[in-house]
């Protein structure tokens, strides 16, 4: 499953100047490993933020608190966290960070949810 991730974490890096997302190499890495999901979120410690306001600044908030502890944290902001766009993020930092922070929607906060955990 490793080499799976590397690939799609290179394929990120290299199209991302061509303005490839990450999104659509989350749901390419879904599409030929469903359980590759599961499998980078057992590779971070998972924090959701949902709200009406000010997910993104307390999406950075924490992860400066969590970086003067010499924790490397990532934070995704996309404005709809999806489970293809959480995939395409943690293989984007998959083994550079151990935290990964998520502003969620409320309409996508319980299946997110569920598959994270």
């Amino acid at each position: 499953m490793d080499i799976i991730i590397f690939i799609f974490k290179l394929l990120i890096t290299i199209t991302a100047p061509f303005g490839v997302r990450e999104e659509f190499w989350g749901k390419a890495l879904l599409l030929i490993s469903p359980s590759a999901l599961r499998k980078l979120c057992k590779s971070f410690r998972i924090v959701l933020v949902e709200g009406t306001n000010g997910k993104s600044t307390t999406s950075n908030i924490l992860a400066n608190i969590l970086k003067c502890d010499n924790t490397k944290a990532c934070v995704g902001h996309e404005p709809k966290n999806t489970e293809n766009t959480i995939a395409g993020f943690l293989t984007k930092n998959y083994k550079s960070s151990s935290v990964a922070i998520f502003s969620v929607d409320l309409e996508y906060l319980q299946k997110i949810a569920d598959t994270v955990s």
